[in-house]
């Protein structure tokens, strides 16, 4: 039972529940650029609007890997 907070799915949540991979460097980068943006929202509140342009980000860069990996 959840306890009331409903939790959004990361775009590497999706792709694991599909069994699909990621690359271990986008991954990478994606905790680093979230931690960064998230540690900065305080400071420069503009960086939350930067978090859906980052998931775009994240999905095309795993498109062109897998791509240059076929």
């Amino acid at each position: 039972m959840m306890d009331g907070m409903s939790r959004s799915l990361s775009y590497t949540d999706a792709v694991r529940l599909l069994g699909g991979t990621d690359s271990k460097i986008v991954s990478a980068v994606e905790k680093i650029v979230g931690g960064v943006l998230l540690g900065g929202a305080p400071v420069i509140p503009a960086f939350l609007s930067w978090f859906d342009a980052k998931s775009e980000f994240v999905r095309l860069s795993n498109d062109l890997i897998r791509s240059l990996a076929e």
